[in-house]
């Protein structure tokens, strides 16, 4: 327990925190923050609406929250997994494109395409959850106590829809970060040894330059110098 509710003060003080710094300074409202912003909200209401619930429930062994939050709690739960997962995805491909296609990703990141792009997982993550707040029901125990749990009135439904939330939260997202990411690394390898090959270059040019222009003094030094012997030995023989 006393882990339990370290782990639960951390994540509300520390994405909390996060909301408001965020929120009050204009100088910090670009893309990625936004994305960040959105990421501390859904974490948030995933820290409030799961934590203390849960442990609650743990520890006395039934559900006392009523029928409405049976309903409520699991689907904004779901709901801010879903969000905080694809908000995770989409700073990944905002990054790939700032890096690797920096001129292509300038046409479209901007603060309005982030907000439609905000809106767009809210609003899908909440509807693909649906089912678990319709099918939610609170059930009776043998010890006279309740329990929260999706009834569904087919077998093969509730895995092919187990199926879909482990293919959208998990699986789906999980390649999409190690492609985006992979491809970020591989781009920033390769700018890494072109600017070392081209440091190279600069400096064996810098070098060549600087033995020309030894050369060249070295030669200037010499035809000076022959030159003033010729004119010496010109004025011996006039004298």
């Amino acid at each position: 327990i006393p882990l339990y509710s370290v782990i639960f003060l951390l994540a509300v003080i520390g994405n909390s925190l996060v909301i408001l710094t965020l929120v009050q300074n204009k100088r910090m409202r670009t893309i990625t923050n936004l994305f960040l912003l959105n990421l501390a909200v859904s974490d948030l209401f995933l820290g409030v609406f799961c934590m203390p619930f849960t442990l609650v429930g743990t520890l006395l062994r039934d559900f006392v929250f009523g029928e409405v939050m049976c309903k409520l709690l699991p689907y904004l739960q779901a709901s801010s997994v879903a969000v905080s997962a694809w908000t995770l995805v989409i700073i990944s491909v905002e990054r790939y494109y700032a890096i690797c296609h920096p001129l292509r990703s300038r046409r479209w990141q901007t603060l309005s395409h982030a907000y439609r792009l905000i809106a767009l997982i809210w609003c899908g993550s909440l509807f693909f959850m649906l089912p678990i707040a319709v099918l939610s029901k609170l059930i009776p125990t043998n010890q006279g106590h309740h329990k929260c749990r999706e009834l569904w009135f087919d077998r093969g439904y509730e895995r092919a829809y187990n199926l879909f939330l482990d293919v959208i939260l998990l699986v789906l997202p999980l390649l999409i970060l190690a492609v985006t990411y992979s491809l970020i690394t591989r781009t920033l390898c390769r700018g890494m040894h072109d600017f070392r090959r081209y440091s190279k270059a600069l400096s064996t040019a810098r070098s060549a330059d600087g033995e020309l222009m030894t050369t060249m003094t070295a030669a200037t030094d010499m035809a000076v110098g022959r030159e003033r012997s010729f004119r010496r030995h010109n004025n011996n023989n006039r004298g």
